[in-house]
């Protein structure tokens, strides 16, 4: 798996608060050799600091588009695959 830190996603989407990223990987590993994706999920929040930073914990009020969030990776990955 790469591990460059300048990579960009290849898709990302937002619902509501919470921020969903997907990830295209190329894999040299014998047992996964090409490429594999992986879905990232945050949102952002103001610290006390005053400065916006990305956690990976949600609220009740986050769990609604958190879901959204899921199913649309889903739909992006899977379906698109098909």
């Amino acid at each position: 798996m790469t591990t460059d830190n300048n990579r960009r996603p290849i898709e990302t989407r937002r619902f509501d608060r919470v921020h969903v990223a997907i990830w295209r990987h190329e894999s040299a590993n014998a047992d996964c050799d090409g490429t594999f994706h992986t879905v990232s999920f945050s949102r952002s929040i103001r610290a006390d600091d005053g400065n916006w930073r990305k956690v990976t914990s949600f609220t009740a009020r986050d769990l609604p588009h958190l879901a959204l969030a899921v199913d649309w990776a889903m739909r992006e990955l899977l379906v698109k695959a098909e």
